[in-house]
């Protein structure tokens, strides 16, 4: 599914940096990238189900386990900028803007 394939690509790339947001949609795609997240220390949002238009896809996140927080959509910007403020997060984008300076 390839909203899984974007996530768990994510969650190899950023591994504990990544955030993962679910929101309205039908079906289950969307848990198996979540996990991959949540393994890897990430953050994991999904949309409050009594929100969203269609709630299959947050509801499967829910149940599966991997939802740190359930918000309605409007709070999931402050989670990701109080997010950035993570000491691993913080680590891993001082090093990338470093070597990219040296670059240049």
């Amino acid at each position: 599914m390839p909203i899984n394939d974007f996530l768990c690509s994510l969650a190899d790339d950023q591994a504990e940096c990544a955030i993962g947001i679910i929101l309205s949609g039908t079906a289950s795609d969307g848990t198996l990238g979540l996990r991959a997240i949540f393994g890897a220390g990430g953050l994991c949002m999904v949309q409050e189900p009594a929100t969203a238009k269609f709630d299959s896809m947050p509801q499967s996140a829910i149940k599966a386990g991997y939802a740190t927080y359930i918000l309605p959509p409007e709070k999931c910007r402050r989670n990701c900028w109080n997010f950035r403020g993570r000491k691993a997060f913080v680590n891993k984008y001082r090093e990338l803007f470093r070597r990219a300076a040296e670059r240049t």
